[in-house]
């Protein structure tokens, strides 16, 4: 049997090396501690302990703090070829987070 040719972008970038890239991206340039908790293809990261986010193939996912009319979440999403702009986008979900705290909770 041929070897089959990357043909997904899973195949590509698998989400475990995705998530070791973001966890790095994190921590050396927004100063943050992630925690990566992976299962066969899809990855979890769980940032300072408040932010889960999590991947499959080509994007990573988390929730952007907005509900529709209806009540459901609204989830914000980012690529996982591109550490630098998924770190940035979670960074700034993170900081609404923190500042919505009651003073003395938050991190920062």
């Amino acid at each position: 049997m041929p070897a089959r040719s990357p043909s997904f972008i899973f195949d590509l970038f698998p989400a475990k090396d995705a998530a070791e890239r973001l966890r790095i991206e994190l921590a050396t340039v927004h100063e943050l501690d992630s925690r990566v908790y992976s299962e066969v293809d899809t990855v979890v990261l769980l940032i300072e302990g408040r932010l889960p986010v999590w991947g499959y193939a080509s994007w990573w996912r988390w929730w952007s703090g907005q509900t529709t009319s209806k009540g459901r979440w609204i989830y914000a999403c980012a690529p996982t070829v591109n550490a630098a702009t998924a770190a940035r986008l979670i960074v700034a979900r993170y900081t609404e987070l923190i500042a919505a705290q009651p003073p003395g909770t938050g991190r920062r």
